[in-house]
This record gives C-alpha cells, structure tokens and sequence, in this order.
C-alpha cells in the first residue's frame, strides 16, 4: 500500500530535520510514515504510540539506513506529535530499541531538528547526551563486530542469511569505514519527497534490500 497524498504531504510539512556528525559515513535513504489519530501500536517498533495531551496526533517516522557501523541495516524512529493549530508540541526519538521524549527540541519552520549518534543514529535532541567513550568505541574498534542485524521483525527472512561467512563479510565492509567521530554535529539532512514511503512498502523493501546487498558484497569478495 503506498502513502496517500494528504499523508504524505502532511509528513513532509513536519519531516525533522536531522544533524550528523562531520564525518558520518552513513545517511537514510528511506523514511516510512504513519499517521496515528488515535493511541494505537507501532507496526515496526515495540510500543504504543499514544496521542500526549494537548495534541491532535502523532506522526511516526520509520528512517532507514542500509548500514549502522557496527550492523547491516538499520530502522530508528521518530514521533512527531502536532496540535490542532499545526503546531509541534512533542517530539520522541529511538533509542537503540528503547524510545525517549525530548523534554526540550529546537524547530526550523516547524520542523523539529533531531541529532543522530555518530555511527550508530540514535536520536537526541542535545549531542551532548551521547555516550563518548561507547560512541568512541562503536566507530573505531567494534566496527562491524555486529554482522547482519536480526531482530524479532525481521527473523523468519534474515535468519537463514546470518552466516559467519556473511558476518565476516560486512564485517570487513565496516571496518573500512571505521571513523573517530568529531562530535561537530555540522553535516544536516532533510528528506526529499521521493524518500517518503508507507510502512507496508518499507517493509516488504527491507528484505530484498538487504538480500541483495549481500549478493553484492559476496561478488566483490568473489573479484578479489
């Protein structure tokens, strides 16, 4: 089922806006949305998505990324709640599996700006909530250490594909792009139209996506 118009028009007026480290190697290419109207569970994170007092709903931003420096693939989470007027009054983001609500978030023409851990894109919205030293640690050492990423979402397709030669393989991959974060949250991104998707879309994409990058990473080790 692809995203209706309104929607989609609705979710590119309040998109966040997010803010990378300088020298992140990894941006989205993909973003599904839901529009909640009413308190309702998340299709692709383990909560509930309730409507915060004062709101008229919740727009969920599912953002996805074909790697996290320690893991093939990777799905965070923003939670943009709007009030009958247009205006923005919460903001929550994912947190590597768990969620938090922002207490305070900038905005930029009704866009809430969102900072993304370096490497690994967890959501704040003040970097200076990032862990250095595990942060430090996940970029530099740990890069790759993670394989493909199997979660309970996705476990009946990407359990069979998880193999120590796969492993091994995107492994290898991220340690090329292992970094020393900077910690200057300079590098901005804001999502363009055709990024915007609807759930079922993304999640019918993810798999194949996923399949095929493996087949691409095995024919590079093959030329080698």
């Amino acid at each position: 089922m692809k995203l209706d118009p309104k929607t989609l028009k609705f979710a590119y007026r309040y998109a966040p806006i997010l803010r990378f480290d300088s020298r992140e190697p990894f941006l989205p290419s993909r973003v599904a949305v839901t529009l909640f109207s009413r308190s309702s569970h998340s299709f692709s994170f383990p909560r509930t998505v309730k409507i915060p007092d004062k709101a008229e709903c919740v727009l969920e931003y599912a953002i996805w990324w074909d790697w996290d420096i320690q893991h093939l693939y990777e799905l965070e989470h923003i939670w943009v709640a709007i009030d009958s007027k247009g205006k923005v009054v919460n903001v929550e983001g994912s947190w590597h599996g768990t969620y938090r609500r922002f207490q305070t978030f900038q905005e930029r023409d009704g866009h809430p700006v969102v900072y993304s851990q370096p490497g690994k894109h967890a959501f704040s919205s003040d970097p200076k909530k990032f862990p250095l030293i595990s942060t430090m640690l996940g970029c530099t050492l740990f890069a790759g250490n993670m394989g493909l990423l199997v979660n309970e979402l996705f476990e009946k397709e990407l359990s069979p594909l998880k193999t120590p030669e796969v492993d091994a393989l995107i492994r290898s991959y991220l340690r090329y792009y292992a970094f020393f974060p900077s910690f200057r949250f300079t590098r901005e991104f804001s999502f363009t139209p055709e990024m915007f998707t609807s759930w079922q879309e993304l999640r019918e994409y993810i798999p194949v996506r996923i399949r095929k990058i493996i087949r691409d990473l095995m024919s590079s080790d093959q030329k080698q």
